[in-house]
C-alpha cells in the first residue's frame, strides 16, 4: 500500500516539474502586452543606446535669437537711391532700437513743405511714433526728393518717392527690409505723397522692373482733393481755399482752369480703383480748425475711399490745426492718444 503511494505521489511531482519547465516557455499576460508593444520611435532610456541608423530630429529653439543692430548700423544717413540732374537723392534709414524680426517691417516717410521746401529728418515731428515703433521692431526709411519750381512739376516729385520705395525693394536684402511689409507715412503735402507712392505706381516711375504692395498708409494733414471749384464750394475755412489755389499752381504748372486733368491725375482720388487687388488700409489723420488744408480734403478722400472698397479708417482732432502736434491749447483726442491711434493701426 504505502508503495502504492509512494508510486502515485512520486508521479504527481514529475507531473508538476513537467508543467512547471513548459511554463517557463510561455508569457504570462503581462509579458505578452509587452513583447507585442510596439516599439515608440526616438523614446530613448538612460539605457538604451540609439541605432546610429536612425536620425534622431533636432531639437527646435523655442525662440530664434536675433541679432541685435549695433550702434553704426541703427542709423545711416544720406544713403543713395536715385541720380538726378540736379542732385544725388537719398534715403536716411532707421533700424529698430530693438530687433524682433530678421526681416523688419518698414514705414516709408515723406516730409511735408508744400512740395518746395523741407527736409528728411522732419520726421522727427513724430518722434513718440518712431521711437516707439523702432523699439516694437520697424524700420523707418525717410526720403529726399525733389522739389516743384520752375523745371519740375508734380509728375517729378511723385515719380523720386516712387523710385524710393523701389529702392527699398531692390535693396531689401542688404538692409533687412521686409517687402511683405512696406507701409507709408507722411505729414501734409508729405501725406499726399504717401497715399500716391501706395496708389500711384503704375502711372508714376522712370523704372517698370519692380513692383510693391503698400500694406498700410497714415496720412496726417494731407491736401489731397484738388478740385478747386469743389474746394471754393466746401471748405469750411476760405482762408485754406486761397491759401491752396498758388501752392497747387506751383506743383501741377498751371492755373486750374486751365489743367483740370492734370489736377486730378496728380491727386490720389484719380487712383480709388474697385478693381485694385490688394488695397492698402488707410488711416487719415486732420485737425478740425486746419487753417492752411482744409479738413474737406480728407473727409472727401474717405467717402470716396469706402465707396471704392477700402479699409480707410478718418480721426479728426478736434481743435487742432495744420501742425496740430505743435498746439499749445487742448485738442481731443488728446496727442498722446492720436500717437496710440497711429502705432496700433501700424500693428
Amino acid at each position: 500500500m504505502n508503495n502504492i503511494k509512494t508510486t502515485i505521489f512520486l508521479l504527481i511531482i514529475s507531473i508538476l516539474l513537467s508543467f512547471s519547465a513548459c511554463s517557463k516557455d510561455i508569457p504570462n499576460e503581462e509579458q505578452v502586452d509587452l513583447i507585442e508593444s510596439p516599439i515608440i520611435e526616438n523614446e530613448i532610456t538612460d539605457n538604451e543606446i540609439p541605432d546610429e541608423t536612425e536620425k534622431i530630429p533636432e531639437k527646435i529653439p523655442e525662440k530664434i535669437v536675433i541679432e541685435q543692430y549695433d550702434d553704426t548700423q541703427k542709423v545711416l544717413m544720406n544713403v543713395f537711391y536715385k541720380n538726378t540732374k540736379i542732385k544725388d537723392l537719398t534715403v536716411d534709414i532707421y533700424q529698430p532700437t530693438t530687433r524682433l524680426y530678421q526681416k523688419n517691417p518698414t514705414i516709408i516717410f515723406f516730409h511735408g513743405g508744400s512740395w518746395v521746401a523741407g527736409k528728411k529728418d522732419l520726421i522727427w515731428e513724430f518722434q513718440t511714433v518712431v521711437e516707439t515703433l523702432r523699439e516694437q521692431g520697424f524700420a523707418f526709411v525717410t526720403v529726399d526728393y525733389r522739389f516743384a519750381d520752375d523745371e519740375f512739376k508734380y509728375r517729378e516729385v511723385i515719380t523720386d518717392c516712387i523710385d524710393a520705395v523701389k529702392w527699398v525693394v531692390k535693396n531689401a536684402e542688404n538692409y533687412d527690409f521686409d517687402v511683405e511689409n512696406l507701409n507709408t507715412m507722411g505729414f501734409s503735402s508729405g501725406a499726399h505723397l504717401a497715399l500716391m507712392t501706395a496708389l500711384a505706381q503704375e502711372d508714376y516711375s522712370d523704372s517698370t522692373d519692380v513692383k510693391y504692395e503698400i500694406k498700410k498708409v497714415i496720412s496726417a494733414s494731407a491736401p489731397i482733393n484738388f478740385d478747386m471749384d469743389y474746394l471754393k464750394m466746401n471748405a469750411k475755412k476760405y482762408e485754406t481755399y486761397t491759401f491752396t489755389i498758388p501752392m497747387l499752381e506751383n506743383f501741377i504748372g498751371e492755373t486750374y482752369e486751365n489743367m483740370k486733368n492734370d489736377y486730378f491725375s496728380a491727386s490720389p482720388f484719380a487712383f480709388l480703383s474697385e478693381n485694385m487687388s490688394k488695397k492698402p488700409e488707410i488711416l487719415l489723420i486732420h485737425g478740425s480748425n486746419d487753417e492752411m488744408v482744409d479738413i474737406t480734403n480728407s473727409e472727401t478722400f474717405f467717402n470716396s475711399a469706402a465707396n471704392a472698397g477700402f479699409d480707410v479708417k478718418f480721426q479728426i482732432i478736434n481743435n487742432a490745426t495744420h501742425r496740430f502736434f505743435t498746439n499749445k491749447f487742448a485738442v481731443e483726442p488728446t496727442l498722446n492718444e492720436i500717437y496710440e491711434i497711429m502705432i496700433d493701426f501700424i500693428n
